[in-house]
């Protein structure tokens, strides 16, 4: 298993690309390419970082307060979801590979492809079939996790993140 994230421009550079690497591994080799925009179509070429998947996929717009520029998701969640699902395409090859006995493959991750379907879970569904306006900004408060978000305090700004009351119940005290 080969995985990388190399953008595609630095892996030829370097003779990494699938095309490269497997004539010198075997028929059986998974090769697992993690990239903002995948390794075919018009944005292979492209450099990007997580702001730059979240806001192609539109999801940025839904983050800061109504008032002021969207906002990048806290805490590298997108790097997170995006090496979920590199995770999950490369274990399935795996299992395709060895119970099923197919040969090695190459796995593409577009981390733009990953976080699209983000934008076809509740808000599109609502807008579609619903009629439903897009979602407002509401800053980085959760809508259902709470309290989550940033809130003014006496000398700036704190961001308190308790998804549950065993951890909201120390912090309360």
């Amino acid at each position: 298993v080969f995985i990388t994230n190399l953008d595609l421009a630095e892996r030829e550079r370097l003779g990494l690309t699938y095309e490269d690497v497997r004539p010198h591994g075997s028929e059986r080799l998974i090769y697992t390419a993690v990239t903002p925009f995948g390794d075919s179509g018009p944005r292979a070429h492209w450099k990007g970082y997580g702001i730059n998947v979240w806001s192609g996929c539109g999801q940025a717009i839904k983050f800061g307060e109504a008032d002021r520029e969207p906002l990048n998701k806290p805490l590298s969640e997108v790097d997170s979801l995006i090496g979920l699902n590199a995770a999950g395409a490369t274990m399935m090859a795996i299992l395709a590979r060895d119970l099923r006995g197919a040969p090695g493959q190459q796995v593409d991750i577009s981390g733009l492809d990953c976080l699209a379907q983000l934008m076809n879970g509740l808000s599109l569904n609502a807008m579609i079939f619903e009629g439903r306006p897009f979602p407002q900004r509401h800053g980085y408060k959760s809508v259902v996790l709470t309290p989550w978000g940033v809130y003014p305090c006496k000398d700036g700004y704190v961001e308190i993140f308790c998804p549950w009351a065993r951890h909201f119940e120390p912090f309360a005290r």
